[in-house]
């Protein structure tokens, strides 16, 4: 997965972008792209993770569309978002996940 795929800004995401309860809007609308896809045999504290970890790229992307994050900060905050991620679940391969590629 590409930096340039996790770049992308879905449509669903444009709906929330003006929200009240921006954080909260975000995360519903993330767990109802990705709820297809959930088996349920990812556990629940993981998938909330995970929802977090894309929610936190999305809001990345929130912050560069309003001007507040430079186009060559785009990258190295989402890298960072992930590296986090990586740091805290070491096992964890966001290329082969099927909830994150579902969602990206």
């Amino acid at each position: 997965m590409s930096i340039e795929q996790l770049s992308v800004l879905r449509d669903e995401i444009l709906n929330v972008i003006d929200s009240e309860n921006l954080q909260a809007d975000l995360n519903r609308e993330i767990e109802k792209i990705i709820a297809p896809v959930d088996d349920g045999k990812i556990a629940n504290s993981l998938k909330r993770e995970i929802i977090e970890l894309i929610g936190s790229i999305e809001m990345i992307k929130i912050r560069f569309l309003r001007g507040e994050v430079r186009a060559k900060d785009l990258h190295r905050e989402i890298d960072f978002s992930l590296h986090q991620f990586r740091m805290r679940y070491q096992n964890f391969k966001y290329r082969d996940d099927p909830i994150f590629n579902a969602y990206f």
